[in-house]
């Protein structure tokens, strides 16, 4: 498995050895890719690209190429990845039920 988190806004910084904190929290779970595959140059992309592919319906001819960075190309022989993207119970319930029992529990 990647020493990524696909689709994360949290990793900074690589330095040496170590591990960076990577930060992917969203309001209702984890705000990452659910489904990716490693590129070529170790990047994680996601399996359902930027855009719809009917978008490409709209594009002029002459400026498909220009844009095909916008559209799913999943090179053969790729490994896919699965994450899970919830995590339940998140905090903003607990801090919602105003119920200091529940929030301290561990």
């Amino acid at each position: 498995m990647p020493d990524i988190i696909a689709g994360s806004a949290g990793e900074f910084y690589k330095f040496r050895d170590l591990k960076p904190i990577i930060l992917s929290d969203g309001p209702a779970g984890l705000s990452i890719i659910r489904d990716y595959f490693i590129d070529e140059n170790g990047n994680a992309q996601s399996t359902s690209g930027k855009f719809p592919d009917s978008t490409l319906e709209i594009i002029p001819d002459d400026a498909k190429p220009s844009l095909s960075f916008l559209f799913l190309n999943i090179p053969e022989g790729v490994k896919f990845h699965h994450q899970y993207t919830t995590a339940i119970p998140i905090a903003t319930a607990y801090a919602q039920s105003w119920n200091i029992e529940i929030c301290s529990k561990d």
